[in-house]
């Protein structure tokens, strides 16, 4: 049984879990975590060259598709064949950014449903590493500077 001091700081602890400010608190907190993930970078290759991806799901289907927005948060692309996915799947995502240095990415991504345009939209896992998120921002940035010179040219 226990002691009147551990009943007693068990209820304050299941008061202050419960307490209308530590629910604020949580809901700050993911309100911040998503605004993190918008922050990264984001480029739309529609009209550029497209980044060929890989999916696989469950380690046997295996999808190839096209990465039409990118950031370091995920990426939205369209698949060669229709997709059946649930909610919240996580996958298996390989694809190569084309660069002087070209780099391959290897991660999970998990599946958020499709968006407005009905495209097919993923979140990186947690495990997507620092290195490749600064290669997908170094990727972004030297393809929107390429934009930015071709249409200066065009304006010349």
């Amino acid at each position: 049984m226990k002691g009147q001091n551990e009943a007693t700081v068990d209820m304050a602890w299941e008061i202050a879990i419960a307490s209308p400010r530590n629910k604020e608190r949580k809901q700050e907190e993911t309100r911040y975590k998503e605004l993190e993930k918008r922050d990264a970078y984001r480029f739309d290759l529609a009209k550029g060259t497209p980044i060929k991806l890989i999916m696989i799901i469950d380690n046997i289907i295996i999808l190839k598709g096209i990465i039409l927005n990118l950031s370091a948060g995920g990426f939205a692309c369209d698949f060669f064949e229709p997709i059946n996915l649930p909610i919240g799947k996580q996958t298996h995502v390989r694809f190569r950014l084309e660069m002087d240095d070209p780099a391959i990415i290897k991660t999970d991504a998990v599946y958020l449903g499709v968006g407005d345009s009905r495209i097919p939209r993923f979140d990186f896992s947690e495990i997507l590493s620092e290195s490749d998120q600064d290669r997908i921002h170094q990727y972004i940035l030297i393809k929107q500077l390429e934009i930015f010179r071709n249409n200066r040219r065009q304006l010349d």
